[in-house]
């Protein structure tokens, strides 16, 4: 007898929270305003859920007090509080983390996730937050495979970089530059890493397939900020830096002893030739 009223008492519970729930219907739109299809839409803490048809319109039933979670790949989630509303009308904004995931390729652009080829990317986050002079040394110590290495020091050099190893002793095995579509010949420090977006780097034949010969050493595809609507912003960045010497400074000889000691060189020099 305790069973069955036991049974019986769940019985009007299970009825009582199907009849609190409610149809809700509404349609979720895009960042244009056009309806976006497939967005799945689920009751959270359930496993209720069902999908927008391709005008973007949904129905669901829902208890007043549940919430529905909007998730599609490429779009922030978003999350809406049920309450007494029939209708729900959502618009989803574009993931910038989805965005980020964009590749410069040798023919276009590519999502990251469907790209075959063998390809390093660094944005401009990346970039603003080291202390660089060059987007050579960007690209130090940020993509596998891909090493670097100092020039001479001098200020405004750019650091040799190898993608593929040494292919070839007498020729360069710098990789070609190409700046938004266009190969770049004129050395890459000239170029100001505040006004680039994103560094890719093209290591294998597939993705390099375009430029023939010129891309044996690899291809570093640079691509530059654009100008975007909204207001003007002025960014100002101030970097100082100085060399010291690593060994402490020397005596040095006055012009009396100047020419004695060039003197005994060039003699030293013609007596005891090394032929």
């Amino acid at each position: 007898m305790q069973k069955t009223l036991l049974t019986f008492f769940v019985f009007l519970l299970g009825f009582a929270s199907v009849q609190a729930q409610q149809k809700v219907t509404g349609k979720v739109l895009d960042e244009t305003g056009s309806g976006l299809p497939g967005v799945s839409i689920t009751v959270k803490g359930s496993t209720t859920g069902t999908n927008t048809d391709n005008d973007g319109n949904f129905s669901i039933n829902a208890a007043p007090n549940s919430v529905l979670s909007f998730s599609f790949i490429g779009y922030e989630p978003q999350e809406v509080k049920v309450g007494n509303k029939s209708v729900i009308n959502v618009s989803m904004e574009q993931s910038s983390a989805i965005l980020d995931e964009v590749i410069v390729t040798t023919f276009g652009t590519a999502k990251k996730e469907s790209f075959t080829g063998s390809a390093g990317q660094i944005g401009a986050q990346q970039i603003a937050v080291r202390p660089i002079t060059n987007i050579g040394q960007a690209i130090a110590g940020t993509t596998a495979g891909v090493t670097t290495t100092a020039g001479s020091g001098q200020p405004g050099t750019a650091p040799e970089i190898r993608i593929r190893g040494f292919g070839s002793i007498s020729s360069s095995n710098d990789p070609l530059y190409v700046v938004d579509g266009v190969p770049y010949s004129a050395s890459i420090a000239n170029l100001n890493p505040d006004d680039i977006a994103t560094i890719t780097i093209l290591k294998d034949a597939a993705s390099t397939a375009l430029y023939g010969a010129g891309a044996a050493n690899g291809v570093v595809m640079v691509t530059t900020k654009k100008g975007k609507p909204g207001e003007s912003k002025i960014n100002v960045k101030f970097t100082n830096g100085q060399n010291t010497r690593g060994l402490q400074e020397y005596e040095r000889v006055g012009a009396q002893e100047y020419y004695p000691l060039m003197w005994e060189q060039f003699r030293n020099n013609q007596v005891y030739r090394a032929s």
